[in-house]
């Protein structure tokens, strides 16, 4: 979404102005102070709606888990791994039965 950028000292003199066309048109606008963006102004439904998704979402890294204390980790994943082969090797042994 493209946004309309203006100088500081315009915005500052224009504010009132600047917020009603926030809010009509939902579109930002970016205050520019000697050349770079310095602020935007947004209407007050896009920060809700910005607010709401980052508190909603907590970082979690794809399959991490709490482990215990006490609990051998390194135990505990080999006890998975070797039932991962038994389940495969049921899960063939099923197949090649229904094949034959």
């Amino acid at each position: 979404m493209a946004d309309r950028q203006i100088p500081f000292s315009k915005a500052r003199q224009h504010f009132t102005a600047v917020i009603d066309e926030v809010e009509k048109s939902g579109k930002p606008v970016t205050i520019v102070r000697r050349g770079k963006p310095a602020a935007v102004i947004i209407d007050h439904q896009t920060y809700e709606e910005f607010l709401g998704r980052k508190a909603q979402k907590k970082w979690k890294l794809k399959g991490s888990i709490i482990v215990s204390p006490g609990v051998n980790l390194d135990e505990a994943l080999q006890k998975a791994k070797e039932e991962r082969i038994r389940m495969w090797k049921r899960r063939r042994a099923k197949l090649a039965r229904e094949l034959s």
